[in-house]
């Protein structure tokens, strides 16, 4: 998808049962209704982490999508937008506060598997219809990295005894570690 889309349409790859991933460019801010409905190959996505927005019935009946990364950006997700979602075995959402969901955004998902949140933002989930139904898990810095979900900086480093941990869009944080710390 060139840089030059702002938006994926309604209905744009709908059926589409021979794509197997996409990912989206960091120009997109909008996934509109069902934008990758029944693509039933589709078994990777990336969301960039310009989307705000995911329409209703986007995913609904990717039925080979194992995992779904919710950007930090999201702030709404339209009704049944991973309906039949059957294949999902985790799903992890960097945003603080919980998105917004339309009616039945999960259903035909196991709600037994992990739903990654960060840390701070677990009770919030918690408290939220839908996103409660789901075995909430802390997100760990090791998750962050190896997914490249955020930038960080550990410095100095290597060190010894302090170090600074600085995580795009998240508060900087002072450590002391015992021993040499080298990242």
């Amino acid at each position: 998808i060139p840089n030059s889309i702002t938006s994926i349409s309604y209905g744009l790859f709908s059926h589409c049962t021979g794509i197997t991933s996409i990912i989206i460019p960091n120009s997109v801010t909008l996934i509109d209704g069902q934008a990758f409905s029944n693509c039933e190959g589709l078994n990777s996505i990336t969301i960039p982490n310009s989307v705000t927005s995911i329409g209703l019935c986007a995913f609904s009946g990717c039925k080979s999508l194992t995992s779904i990364d919710i950007p930090n950006s999201v702030t709404s997700i339209g009704t049944q937008a991973f309906y039949k979602c059957t294949s999902l075995n985790s799903i992890t959402c960097l945003a603080p506060t919980p998105p917004s969901l339309g009616n039945s955004v999960f259903a035909s998902v196991d709600t037994s598997i992990p739903l990654y949140v960060l840390e701070a933002s677990i009770p919030l989930y918690q408290a939220e219809e839908q996103w409660q139904d789901f075995n909430i898990q802390i997100l760990g810095y090791d998750d962050i990295i190896s997914n490249n979900i955020f930038k960080s900086i550990l410095y100095p480093n290597p060190s010894v005894g302090n170090a600074r941990l600085e995580v795009e869009g998240l508060k900087t944080y002072f450590y002391t570690f015992k021993g040499v710390v080298k990242a």
